[in-house]
């Protein structure tokens, strides 16, 4: 599998191509895996993923870089976000739409995170829920929780 990124030398940063054993390209998700909230979703999906359509970055591993994966250290600690095949980064409900659709899961609520009317609430409730995930990590998460 190619690096998911790398440097050009300009100040920005080319994602390569990552693709499972069929040679489909991979959904990439970043997800906080000190978050047991997090990671339980995570691991749900994970076990949805019959096909191999999603690559799993935890943004809490020692390992993890933000600048090889072509995202803000911040952002991807604030917002739920993921990485679609063509290298477009989503956030929010987008992130939970690209799940969806690379798993072929909950047509009903893929349609609803796409429509524009029922967005503005969507958009809302998920701004709320960023705010307050932080508080429903439990206190046995603080230290490991940070932004590195």
């Amino acid at each position: 599998m190619a690096s998911p990124a790398t440097n050009t030398g300009e100040g920005s940063v080319r994602l390569g191509s990552a693709t499972n054993a069929e040679g489909a390209a991979l959904l990439a998700v970043f997800f906080d895996g000190s978050c047991p909230l997090c990671s339980r979703e995570i691991r749900h999906y994970g076990r949805l993923d019959t096909r191999h359509r999603l690559r799993l970055v935890d943004i809490s591993a020692a390992s993890f870089d933000a600048a090889t994966e072509g995202v803000d250290a911040r952002s991807v600690h604030v917002r739920f976000h993921a990485r679609l095949p063509d290298g477009t980064l989503v956030s929010g409900v987008d992130a939970f739409c690209a799940i969806w659709e690379a798993l072929d899961i909950w047509p009903v609520a893929r349609a609803c995170g796409r429509n524009r009317i029922l967005r503005l609430p969507l958009d809302g409730a998920y701004a709320v829920f960023a705010r307050i995930r932080p508080l429903l990590r439990g206190l046995r998460c603080r230290d490991a929780c940070e932004i590195r």
